[in-house]
């Protein structure tokens, strides 16, 4: 390691952190607690606020998803599993913390950009298959086995080739420090 990070001060009192997709989404919420969030909470002010945002597929996603995949649930964690394990573990912790109620939003995605010639070439297909892939968390391996499957990969294509657009759900959260020093 280099001699300044090793000498460097830790850093905190953060007013505000956004942690977006900041975990895997098939991380047990153990984990996603443990290693992601914990971390982030250090680091926030006195009044600082974290604010948590992650993909949960959402019902169209999810069906989607089942066509290439039937072993996985691309989404299994919802902010509520998160928010009770975490009121859990700050009920004996000393700081105090106000988590908000989780808020769902979506977003979706209808094409390429404008000027990109995907759909002349067929490539919009390979582009929203990319984007549910990013989006799920899928890992390599299960790409690979999926490729590995022409017909899975056939049933794939015609479905997102019928699907005008990808509607993904994603929930959001705070977390407010409300320590009195």
């Amino acid at each position: 390691m280099s001699p300044a990070i090793e000498s460097a001060r830790p850093i905190s009192g953060f007013d505000l952190i956004i942690a977006s997709q900041a975990y895997r989404s098939r991380s047990t919420v153990e984990r996603k607690v443990r290693s992601v969030i914990d971390p982030l909470i250090k680091l926030l002010d006195i009044s600082g606020e974290l604010l948590i945002t992650h993909s949960i597929g959402g019902e169209m996603i999810s069906e989607i998803l089942k066509i290439a995949f039937t072993d996985i649930n691309a989404f299994p964690t919802l902010a509520s599993d998160l928010i009770y394990h975490m009121q859990e573990a700050f009920h004996e912790d000393g700081p105090h913390y106000l988590l908000s109620e989780p808020s769902t939003y979506k977003f979706s995605y209808n094409s390429s950009p404008e000027g990109v010639s995907s759909e002349l070439f067929g490539l919009e297909v390979e582009r929203r298959i990319e984007s549910l892939l990013y989006y799920a968390q899928v890992t390599n391996e299960e790409i690979f086995r999926l490729k590995a499957n022409n017909e899975r990969m056939s049933n794939l294509r015609n479905v997102l080739q019928k699907t005008r657009e990808l509607s993904f759900e994603n929930e959001f959260f705070s977390i407010k420090n409300t320590t009195i020093v």
